[in-house]
């Protein structure tokens, strides 16, 4: 069942990670989106700019994801370049302005991973983006978690998985094995 709604997919990557985008868009595109949707943004790599992981994404966000959603003017989902997506994200319905579809796992005070998060545009413009303006830099699930709790969010299940991919902040390869919060989870 298709729940018909004008959006967008917003990947984050930067130089080194493209082929990984582009690889995000064919799965998307595999599922239904139309390619006019989809669009890959190139932030920044942490190690050009001299800054953490974290700020890294932050400012991708703010410099380059914030002027892209103001120009589309649609809801949007925030996507990473490693994610793997096994359902339509718009087959889901969106009660609550913020909807995490992607993500490894969802503790008590975290939630691990922003693989795949919807926004409402209207109320990220008129709630969330007055609120960014002000923050300091953060990881970029915390920052969305953050929003999350003060405005209201849906999380259940994750409909993706990462691709194995070094990871900078715990400095190994990240793997993502099937875990209780997959809905493909028995």
């Amino acid at each position: 069942k298709f729940i018909m709604e004008d959006s967008i997919f917003l990947i984050q990557t930067y130089w080194r990670d493209l082929p990984k985008a582009e690889l995000v868009k064919r799965n998307l595109i595999l599922l239904g989106i139309e390619e006019r949707d989809i669009f890959i943004i190139e932030g920044y790599d942490h190690k050009e700019i001299g800054k953490i992981v974290s700020h890294t994404l932050y400012k991708a966000f703010k410099d380059k994801f914030i002027p892209k959603i103001l120009e589309q003017k649609k809801n949007f989902y925030y996507l990473e370049s490693n994610t793997i997506i096994y359902e339509n994200p718009r087959y889901f319905p969106k009660y609550k302005p913020i909807h995490w579809l992607g993500f490894i796992k969802h503790m008590k005070h975290y939630i691990v991973g922003a693989h795949l998060v919807y926004f409402d545009y209207k109320f990220f413009v008129n709630n969330i983006l007055p609120e960014f303006k002000t923050q300091y830099p953060s990881h970029i699930d915390r920052m969305f978690r953050r929003w999350g709790l003060k405005f209201g969010m849906e999380i259940d299940k994750s409909i993706t998985q990462i691709a194995p991919h070094y990871s900078y902040n715990l400095k190994k390869v990240r793997e993502n094995k099937m875990n209780k919060y997959f809905y493909l989870s028995p």
